[in-house]
């Protein structure tokens, strides 16, 4: 909230709007929703696909999945080493790992090149985004109790 305070215009681009609302939507799992962690991934990714969509005019069939695959492989692997690096940087020069980063964007590069395109959507409103933001929550709250009652898996 200090950031938004400062810099408040920060909020008005397009990263500032994606990390606050990003932020807002893990908030808001953690607090109403025990999930699954296979399931948090998609979750998030499926609140998010409104406010995506309205940025970009474009959706990706495969984005919901492979946001899980990614923030998975983040998780466990990536953000491990990289803290293990920042913790050694004093001692060690940087550009030696830099193939790291080449293979990550180069893999992320050809994932890319293998998909379909993505489907251009246009732009919606932004009373048609948080109305799809809204509905998108209600309907993740009402999926969730399903599994909570058992009802699916």
């Amino acid at each position: 909230m200090i950031h938004a305070f400062i810099h408040p215009n920060y909020l008005l681009s397009i990263g500032g709007l994606l990390s606050y609302s990003y932020a807002f939507v893990i908030i808001y799992l953690n607090q109403h929703f025990s999930l699954k962690s296979w399931l948090k991934p998609i979750a998030i990714s499926f609140i998010m696909l409104p406010i995506l969509t309205s940025q970009f005019s474009q959706f990706q069939l495969f984005s919901v999945l492979l946001t899980a695959l990614l923030s998975y492989l983040f998780q466990c692997i990536i953000l491990p080493i990289l803290s293990f690096v920042f913790l050694l940087s004093p001692f060690i020069n940087l550009s030696k790992i830099n193939f790291l980063f080449l293979f990550l964007n180069n893999t992320l590069s050809t994932v890319e090149t293998l998909l379909p395109k993505s489907i251009i959507i246009g732009k919606p409103n932004n009373f048609i985004t948080v109305s799809l933001v809204i509905l998108s929550l209600i309907l993740l709250e009402t999926y969730i109790e399903k599994i909570i009652d058992g009802q699916v898996f």
